[in-house]
């Protein structure tokens, strides 16, 4: 009896004095996101860094192990030690059969190729699924070798956009994105047959939004956090029942927008974007924590033991490492400034820290897009548009811009 009081004891020290922590790691601009194999070994993609680290100590340490330049890397998973995946925002898919060591891009292979994954999920020992990308089309992608053969299936007549992927066993898993078009609301589809079907099992129903991020702590219970448009809902999608209903909730006025969200279990939990904020009863209140600029992607290891990424690295768990502290790192935003120039043009100036996709749009009334100013890829830097709103009736629209960094907008008053 008194072993087991001391293990009780133990646990609830551990609890008491587990918290968030920075880690020190080479330069990248943002952890897109990372995956653990254990509570040793990890491995992080570097988004617009084009870089990839490993680290053997639980994030003590970390090392580059690839660099591929100006490719934005979003999405990593591994099957084991050895077998890995690596998805960027670029048209490249990345594997490695030597623990990270080396890479090769797997995208020729494929029998459709796609412009990247947002999002991977290992489902067994041999199945990796990959999903994407955030400014569309909807598709999921499928190997059952380790990555040496891959389905595709088309969801676009489902879902304008899919961004993360769950999977709890080889058949049964979720997609989350956006619905048909972008005013039909975030959405979740399921599937139970490895792919081949998928049923939407939620939606919104509002426009301007989508699901970012879809996480489970135990397989029973699911949370999926919303990014929106210039409407600022800090919202979740929560379910206690291994995703068949959803529940959805808002954290709070004044929150901001979610991107990561992210649970140690069933009641213990982080979700937001600039600033993490916490819940200890499943989600049904929050407070602020502190700050994680860019928060992106959650990891759990153990129910003791976590990893963040964003503009900066984090670990969760007891205060053991002793290690000096990084300085915070700044946060990397895409500028966007819309000017009036006269009652009927609009000029709308961007600055953009990497090339790849970008989305310019201005909305009107419930985030509606009145007009696509650009909808493609352009090169790092200054770009300056001029817009014709004179067909526009009198009243305040937003300008908005969406990159591979997140989603800045401006009111904008047409008289």
């Amino acid at each position: 009896m008194r072993n087991t009081y001391a293990i009780v004891l133990l646990l609830s020290i551990t609890s008491i004095h587990a918290q968030w922590t920075q880690l020190v790691h080479p330069t990248i601009e943002r952890g897109d996101d990372l995956y653990f194999l254990n509570a040793d070994t990890g491995w992080v993609a570097g988004g617009g860094s084009g870089r990839i680290l490993r680290t053997y100590d639980g994030g003590d340490f970390w090392w580059i192990v690839a660099d591929f330049g100006d490719n934005y890397l979003r999405s990593i998973e591994f099957l084991d030690a050895q077998v890995g995946f690596c998805g960027s925002l670029d048209g490249q898919l990345y594997r490695t059969t030597d623990g990270g060591t080396t890479w090769t891009d797997i995208m020729p292979q494929l029998t459709q190729q796609v412009p990247g994954a947002c999002g991977l999920a290992r489902a067994d020992a041999s199945t990796i699924y990959g999903t994407g990308v955030f400014f569309g089309p909807a598709y999921v992608i499928k190997s059952s070798d380790a990555g040496l053969t891959w389905q595709h299936f088309d969801l676009s007549a489902q879902a304008w956009c899919l961004i993360d992927v769950l999977f709890l066993n080889a058949d049964t898993g979720f997609v989350v994105g956006g619905a048909q078009n972008s005013t039909l609301g975030a959405s979740i589809f399921r599937t139970i047959d490895g792919g081949l079907t998928w049923t939407q099992v939620f939606t919104t129903g509002a426009g301007n939004e989508w699901f970012w991020k879809i996480q489970s702590p135990d397989g029973q219970h699911l949370f999926a956090s919303i990014e929106t448009g210039y409407q600022s809902r800090p919202r979740i999608a929560r379910s206690n029942d291994a995703g068949l209903t959803w529940t959805l909730d808002t954290l709070a006025n004044g929150f901001g927008r979610l991107q990561g969200v992210g649970f140690l279990d069933p009641q213990r939990g982080w979700a937001g974007d600039n600033v993490l904020f916490s819940t200890t009863n499943g989600g049904e209140s929050w407070s602020s924590s502190f700050q994680l600029p860019g928060f992106n992607r959650f990891h759990k290891v153990n129910d003791q033991l976590a990893f963040a990424g964003g503009y900066g690295l984090f670990r969760y768990g007891p205060l053991n490492t002793g290690l000096p502290q990084p300085a915070p790192v700044a946060e990397v935003r895409d500028r966007l400034t819309a000017t009036p120039l006269d009652a009927s043009t609009l000029r709308i100036d961007v600055d953009l820290h990497n090339s790849g996709y970008s989305g310019i749009r201005i909305h009107g009334t419930l985030g509606a897009v009145v007009k696509e100013v650009n909808n493609g890829r352009l090169s790092p830097g200054p770009h300056s548009f001029t817009v014709d709103i004179s067909d526009l009736a009198s009243g305040t629209y937003h300008a908005s811009l969406y990159t591979n960094l997140g989603f800045v907008s401006q009111p904008v008053v047409k008289p």
